[in-house]
């Protein structure tokens, strides 16, 4: 017994019994196949199945390869932008959408993917708190509903600037005078915020010794007090401040006594 592709090969069968069956080769996506049976007895009598057809269907997923995030090293004062290729062989692409989650897996939100050109879809993270891993994964779905999923990766929102120093001003200026400063960050956070100054009398240039401040009343206010300034004395003088991922700023201001 014989298998005819109706246009195309002819294919033999093979039997189990009174079972015949037969194998037609791969066709590409959107085929449309014409079949029927043709069976010869043994003095040469042969006769026709009915024809059937059927049409190639897409069974394979879209391809995702490619993801990265961009900044690579991600901040936590900016949004990560997930960069993925996506491809089907077959069929066009339905959708790709960027699930991310801030609470170790426990929930997801998802994020449309917009198209970019080519193979390459976007999707965005917003911006997240210092020194959590923000896992994440893409979905794709052709247009016939295959669907791949990538795998789970991650990555950890760090701190890449130091603290912000604003607000400068000084007690009224004496023998010893307080410096005031704001200083805040919203990342690893303040570690030490160091006063360091030098000042003018008589023509000369006396160095002094460094000093720490303090934020007593933990409302991001830092004072120091620099002492032994004699009558007349121009001081200049330079904030630094130092986050725990050792990020610094500067800034810097003067006095008259």
């Amino acid at each position: 017994m014989g298998g005819n592709i109706v246009g195309g090969d002819t294919v033999t069968a093979t039997r189990s019994g009174n079972v015949y069956s037969a194998t037609i080769p791969a066709f590409a996506y959107g085929t449309a196949v014409s079949f029927h049976f043709r069976a010869t007895d043994g003095v040469g009598n042969s006769g026709n199945s009915a024809v059937m057809s059927y049409t190639v269907q897409d069974g394979t997923a879209p391809i995702i390869s490619s993801i990265s995030t961009s900044p690579s090293a991600p901040h936590y004062e900016s949004a990560t932008t997930v960069t993925a290729s996506v491809t089907d062989t077959h069929s066009s692409i339905s959708s790709v959408t960027l699930y991310y989650s801030t609470n170790g897996g426990s929930s997801y939100t998802a994020v449309g993917m917009s198209y970019a050109g080519g193979s390459s879809y976007k999707g965005v993270i917003p911006a997240v708190t210092y020194g959590i891993t923000v896992r994440y994964y893409i979905r794709a779905v052709d247009a016939l509903n295959n669907v791949r999923v990538s795998s789970t990766t991650s990555f950890f929102v760090d701190d890449f600037s130091g603290p912000a120093i604003s607000g400068l001003s000084n007690s009224v200026p004496g023998s010893s005078t307080r410096v005031y400063a704001t200083v805040v960050d919203g990342g690893s956070g303040v570690e030490s915020v160091v006063l360091t100054y030098y000042y003018i009398w008589n023509g000369d240039q006396v160095l002094g010794t460094p000093v720490t401040m303090g934020d007593s009343n933990n409302d991001n206010v830092y004072q120091g007090t620099i002492s032994g300034i004699p009558v007349g004395a121009v001081v200049y003088y330079t904030i630094t401040a130092t986050d725990f991922e050792g990020n610094s700023n500067s800034a810097s201001g003067s006095f008259s006594r």
